[in-house]
């Protein structure tokens, strides 16, 4: 496999943050509130599930604090009238097939392991069965995916995988970042 030593479809950072109030208030969330499976979603795998709200409908300082403090540091509106923030979980055997994605976000996805390690890989976007470069991450990391222009797809490493994503607003433009 080539390792193409590039940041232009995702970048790996630590997540100095304690995550188990986030955690608590994601875990709690899962069981009010419906979600979307493999028969909403095609990109889900069979025992995937998918939760999304609009940022501004979240009221726990945790997560406002998480998005506020990611935001800060890479100075990307993650927290406005257009954002949301999802919460996708992996069950064992699930895997995330090649894709890019068009209806979720218009910008990139900030992709934040709560439990669980995951492998993202980086597909050649002429032969999606060829894996061009992956990156691993689990809890206290993070990645900004440019999930919009390149296909990318993975599992998870440790049978089960919960994990935040947070979409920056789609009317940002990303090019400077990714430049």
């Amino acid at each position: 496999m080539q390792n193409i030593k590039t940041h232009h479809w995702c970048q790996k950072y630590n997540l100095d943050y304690n995550l188990e109030e986030v955690i608590a208030f994601f875990r709690e969330k899962m069981e009010l509130t419906p979600f979307m499976s493999h028969k909403d979603y095609a990109v889900l795998a069979k025992k995937s599930r998918y939760w999304d709200w609009l940022t501004g409908d979240i009221q726990n300082p945790h997560i406002i604090n998480l998005l506020n403090h990611i935001a800060e540091k890479h100075h990307l509106p993650l927290n406005t009238k257009n954002t949301k923030i999802a919460l996708w979980e992996y069950g064992e055997g699930d895997e995330l097939e090649p894709h890019i994605d068009v209806n979720i976000s218009l910008s990139s996805a900030i992709v934040i392991a709560l439990v669980g390690s995951f492998e993202t890989r980086l597909f050649d976007s002429e032969d999606t069965s060829k894996i061009v470069d992956q990156v691993i991450y689990g809890p206290g990391e993070y990645i900004i995916l440019n999930n919009t222009a390149y296909y990318h797809g993975g599992r998870p490493l440790d049978g089960y995988r919960l994990a935040a994503v947070a979409f920056v607003d789609p009317s940002f433009d990303m090019t400077n970042f990714w430049s």
